[in-house]
């Protein structure tokens, strides 16, 4: 792209836009090249095309370089921007299978700063950093502006070590504003393009009331664990003292291992069978020999023949 709509202003520095210059301005240089923006704007009343700037070379700048200026400039110049809504589930303890977690939500809301400061220098983790913007005020705000190079991994870990707040602005779609002039695209950068955060800060009031609150209502549920353990505890050493005799039988039958537990209990079974025989016979007389038959070593009627023979012996 040769011919774009900023420059920038090489007495003052500042990004101007062609519709706030006068007729034949020659005060416009490229951001990204250092070479003279030749300004075609004359006639504006009565002009067929747009006006617009060009280099007075040949040249393969983009004009990114210009706008990403022109968006830090007016971050600057308002000191106010929107910040995004910031969600994050925080969960306590961080490690281990018992924890308590909670979805905590810092809504969105407009940043205003006493002072800002373009590229203001840092020291951070023995690395250089130069935030694109830094706002000062009860709180500090590093923005990064994000037109062809977003912030790389190694960027937010140091935003991370510093422990503040820091936003990443994107604008993406800037186009229609820039058009319109400057006024629309300071609103569109400083309140309406995609922003994320790359940082919230752990001193953040909310969050730290939220952390507490989280971590308080773990310990709480710890406790209330831990006394109900002992009260289990208690009910079950008390229950072990009144009926030990059969706790002691079934730990000496679980002792015995499967195969002597069933022979044991087939036993059981023949002596309960034996006896209800001797009842009957001593009833009756005898033990009808039709009653629930063998039948291919199965009874005829699939239940236990102590059943049938009591039902059909009153």
């Amino acid at each position: 792209m040769k011919n774009f709509v900023l420059a920038k202003d090489k007495e003052s520095g500042r990004i101007v836009h062609i519709n706030d210059i006068p007729e034949g301005y020659t005060g416009g240089r490229c951001s990204e090249c250092n070479h003279p923006l030749i300004a075609a704007n004359r006639n504006r009343t009565t002009r067929k095309k747009a006006c617009y700037f060009r280099h007075d070379t040949n040249s393969t700048c983009t004009g990114n370089q210009l706008v990403h200026d022109l968006a830090v400039q007016v971050l600057v110049e308002r000191k106010s921007v929107t910040l995004p809504t910031f969600r994050q589930v925080i969960r306590f303890p961080e490690e281990g299978e018992t924890f308590e977690c909670d979805e905590f939500v810092y809504e969105s809301y407009v940043f205003t700063a006493e002072s800002a400061v373009a590229e203001k220098g840092l020291r951070v983790v023995e690395k250089d950093r130069r935030p694109d913007i830094t706002f000062c005020g009860d709180n500090i705000l590093y923005v990064e502006v994000h037109h062809t190079n977003p912030v790389l991994e190694d960027r937010k870990e140091s935003y991370r070590a510093l422990d503040e707040h820091c936003v990443e602005v994107d604008v993406k779609g800037y186009e229609e504003y820039l058009e319109a002039g400057i006024n629309q695209f300071a609103e569109f950068i400083c309140h309406k393009s995609e922003r994320r955060w790359i940082h919230l800060s752990s001193k953040t009031p909310e969050l730290v009331i939220e952390t507490q609150w989280l971590e308080d209502k773990y310990r709480t549920r710890l406790e209330r664990e831990a006394e109900s353990e002992a009260q289990r505890l208690v009910l079950w050493n008390q229950s072990r003292k009144k009926h030990s005799q059969i706790i002691e039988k079934l730990q000496a039958l679980m002792d015995m291992g499967i195969e002597k537990l069933r022979f044991k209990l087939n036993q059981h079974d023949k002596y309960k069978l034996r006896k209800l025989d001797q009842k009957l016979e001593k009833r009756h007389g005898c033990i009808p020999d039709f009653i629930n038959q063998e039948v291919d070593h199965d009874y005829a009627f699939k239940t236990a023949r102590y059943r049938w023979i009591t039902g059909s012996c009153h």
